[in-house]
């Protein structure tokens, strides 16, 4: 059985729900973050971004980047490499492939290396943000 902070790990933080909402993230959510960055649980039912216009929907990071799988035809990998050290020593990067089409993509490779794969999930998912806004220009 998970902790309450293994449990809590799963969601996006607060600020990159805003951001998310921004770029019109409407699935639907168990959780939802008040406008102090509070997040309060929903056991009975489900809500979307566009039925709480002062909250931000709390989404796991799975629930993320399937949206922006569906939405946007854009690929995460994570995953971990090691630069022939010992394994205390291995690290994760992430990938993107942004799918134009089945023939042709765009891929992001990330330049940075992170220690855990929960900071690769949090920098991946701000980068993908940043994709997306850079997309609406």
């Amino acid at each position: 059985m998970k902790t309450p902070e293994e449990i809590d790990s799963e969601f996006v933080p607060h600020a990159e729900s805003l951001l998310l909402k921004e770029i019109r993230f409407n699935a639907p959510c168990m959780t939802v973050y008040s406008e102090e960055g509070h997040k309060s649980p929903l056991r009975q039912f489900f809500v979307h971004n566009s039925n709480v216009p002062s909250y931000a929907t709390g989404p796991t990071y799975r629930q993320a980047f399937k949206w922006f799988r569906d939405k946007y035809k854009i690929i995460v990998v994570i995953d971990f490499y090691n630069d022939g050290e010992e394994f205390e020593d291995t690290k994760f990067m992430f990938k993107i492939c942004d799918y134009v089409d089945f023939k042709t993509h765009d891929t992001f490779l990330s330049n940075t290396s992170y220690k855990t794969y929960e900071e690769t999930e949090l920098a991946c998912l701000k980068k993908l943000i940043e994709i997306v806004k850079d997309k609406s220009k």
